[in-house]
């Protein structure tokens, strides 16, 4: 099996449908593994997850408890048989061909642990315009990371080997372990297609719920990481920078961002 899916649910009927179908429009030729872990949904999440018509390469394995997110997530990555693993949230979308681009990458260049893509964020696909660049691999280093989180966690296919996040952690799940990877010197690149698309609704969790402490909490997070200070000063006042643009109201900060394109 060259790629394992693993998605982690919890109430998620009611987008998971086009999850789903982002999967059987995927090009590869390799037979895919799709994982889910219902994390202790009340809805028929899981029903509508087993009972959904996979065409042939796609193969579905599944599991039910209540773990909370980054248990589930080490659940879905701990029973999966893939070589590679793609994470994927239960309301985002794969374009058809990203994981073929992404498998083409990592197994040219054995060096790498992760590869991620550039997405598209909005509250409908069907009303966002794709439009691909010329694809091309960039790393990403750990000063990338301290200063922001530059990649979509739907967006990455990585080396099962360094695929497992911090259980004693509740949010920033991703951005740990891209800190954490990069920190000990594992490649991470971004292929710079936006073959993913993120979806923003009312029931993201963190997002939407508690805005400026899931901020100031993934600053402390980045800092953490920011050892020796005198290394990464730069990278520190960049960060910190952004933190004080991410405390001003939505309404500013998103008529400063239609100014500045």
């Amino acid at each position: 099996m060259k790629c394992s899916i693993v998605i982690t649910g919890k109430n998620c009927s009611l987008t998971i449908l086009d999850t789903l179908e982002s999967i059987n429009a995927q090009n590869i030729n390799d037979d895919i593994e799709v994982v889910y872990v219902d994390d202790g949904s009340s809805d028929d999440s899981l029903r509508v997850v087993e009972n959904f018509p996979f065409k042939g390469n796609v193969y579905l394995k599944t599991f039910c408890g209540n773990l909370g997110r980054a248990k589930a997530l080490n659940k879905g990555v701990d029973i999966s048989n893939g070589e590679y693993i793609a994470i994927l949230d239960a309301d985002d979308l794969f374009l058809s061909d990203k994981l073929e681009s992404q498998v083409k990458v990592l197994d040219s260049n054995l060096e790498l642990f992760l590869v991620a893509t550039d997405y598209v964020v909005g509250e409908s696909y069907a009303a966002t315009a794709v439009n691909k660049n010329i694809g091309k691999v960039e790393l990403l280093t750990i000063r990338d990371f301290l200063r922001g989180n530059p990649i979509c966690h739907s967006s990455v296919l990585m080396r099962k080997e360094i695929a497992h996040y911090d259980e004693g952690r509740r949010r920033h799940l991703d951005l740990e372990l891209w800190l954490r990877l990069s920190k000990n010197e594992k490649k991470i690149a971004i292929l710079r297609e936006p073959l993913t698309f993120k979806r923003l609704h009312k029931g993201q969790s963190f997002e939407s719920k508690g805005r400026l402490s899931y901020i100031v909490s993934s600053y402390f997070l980045t800092l953490s990481y920011a050892k020796p200070f005198w290394k990464y000063y730069q990278d520190i006042l960049i960060r910190t920078a952004r933190l004080f643009f991410h405390l001003l109201p939505r309404r500013i900060t998103t008529k400063i961002k239609k100014a500045l394109l």
